[in-house]
């Protein structure tokens, strides 16, 4: 996936369908939209906040 240097954790699929992020092991989690080739946001999270993102 683009933008991760580190193995991907997750990925999740907003429910209507128009975005998606992906989690890595450096604890960035990264949103993409659907109609563009790269990530729009790159945030760091907490290491004990790490699994518990939604869309």
């Amino acid at each position: 996936m683009r933008g991760h240097i580190s193995p991907l954790n997750f990925v999740a699929v907003s429910p209507e369908g128009k975005c998606y992020c992906s989690g890595d092991e450096d604890w960035y989690v990264r949103v993409y939209l659907f109609d563009r080739p790269c990530f729009d946001f790159k945030y760091e999270v907490e290491k004990e906040r790490a699994n518990q993102l939604s869309l």
